[in-house]
């Protein structure tokens, strides 16, 4: 997923989920910022994640939908 937030120095930011990995506890491995996803995304995201765990879709998904469109299946 790529975004551009309106943070200094930066131009954007990209969030691969085929990436994740455990992020340390150290103050440095991490930036708060006041930027935070709406509901509605979180729950695609959610989707999205749960989808790359188990390789499964709810039928009745955001995400479902979205692929259906992108494969030209709907």
């Amino acid at each position: 997923m790529w975004d551009k937030l309106p943070l200094s120095g930066r131009d954007e930011s990209i969030l691969r989920l085929d990436h994740l990995q455990p992020v340390g506890r150290h103050g440095s491995a991490y930036e708060l910022t006041d930027f935070q996803l709406h509901e509605e995304a979180l729950g695609i995201v959610d989707e999205y994640l749960s989808w790359f765990l188990t390789g499964g879709l709810p039928p009745d998904g955001i995400v479902n939908d979205i692929r259906a469109v992108l494969l030209g299946t709907v």
